[in-house]
């Protein structure tokens, strides 16, 4: 896949032309956008921490002497894990959305357009704190607050507005409210709930998902006989993978997959 910018005033457009010559866009997260989501997110995070430190230190009044101690150095760690895993895994799990992003209407996707995976989500990151410097904080403090000068000069030179973890991993962030809007036009949306009830989840590797995204946006162009025999091959690959219910046609079942992966159905 080969992909092309071009800027507009305050959007800039993503767009992921396919071999086949269909393209789509996606329009990119301005950078304050993503740092109120990141904003929000360390609401969520600290409020989290502080809940855990909390419990685990009123364990150690009840335990006393040196377990005392040790319950709370564990409440502690406890916190700071759940810190580093809050981003890795809401993104890999949540269709690459946080409580923040999913608030602001933001989310990242893998460059070519498709879902992000486990290994970018962990290595976009893990680079997080390289992204974060320079920080703030009092000697010996155990709190440290982030500038993200990096990451913000990062996005700001970058032409697809990529924070260091974004260059390493291949990602982009985009906003959803537009993505949406622009699929939902080639969907059966309203038609496709009774055939989300009791769909399987759907795992598809980068190819298959870029033979997804190609059929949802040429399948406007063909007649339902067409969609039909178009989807077919690939039905029949999905059938042997997964329980998918034998009453749903070809189209419908490649649209609830389309909405499952790229999370359409919002």
């Amino acid at each position: 896949m080969q992909a092309s910018q071009r800027q507009k005033p305050m959007d800039t457009v993503f767009n992921v032309e396919t071999p086949e010559y269909s393209e789509f866009r996606f329009y990119q997260a301005g950078i304050f956008q993503r740092m109120f989501a990141y904003g929000l997110d360390h609401v969520f995070i600290l409020t989290i921490m502080l809940l855990i430190n909390f419990g685990f230190s009123l364990l150690g009044v009840f335990m006393g002497g040196g377990l005392a101690m040790f319950s709370t150095l564990f409440g502690i760690l406890v916190a700071i894990t759940v810190w580093w895993l809050y981003f890795i895994v809401l993104e890999a799990l949540w269709k690459g959305q946080t409580l923040g992003k999913k608030i602001l209407g933001i989310r990242v996707i893998s460059d070519r357009g498709t879902p992000i995976s486990w290994g970018q989500s962990f290595l976009r990151n893990l680079l997080r704190m390289a992204d974060s410097f320079p920080y703030y904080g009092n000697t010996g403090s155990l709190v440290l607050l982030p500038f993200y000068g990096v990451g913000f000069f990062s996005c700001f030179f970058t032409q697809k507005r990529q924070r260091l973890g974004d260059l390493a991993a291949g990602t982009i962030v985009v906003r959803v409210e537009r993505e949406v809007l622009l699929t939902q036009s080639q969907l059966d949306v309203n038609q496709l709930e009774p055939a989300m009830a009791g769909f399987p989840k759907i795992q598809l590797n980068r190819g298959d998902s870029q033979a997804l995204i190609r059929y949802i946006h040429r399948r406007p162009a063909f007649s339902q006989a067409r969609r039909e025999e178009l989807a077919e091959p690939f039905v029949e690959r999905l059938r042997q993978r997964f329980a998918i219910p034998e009453q749903l046609s070809n189209d419908v079942i490649l649209q609830v997959c389309y909405i499952k992966l790229f999370g359409v159905d919002r």
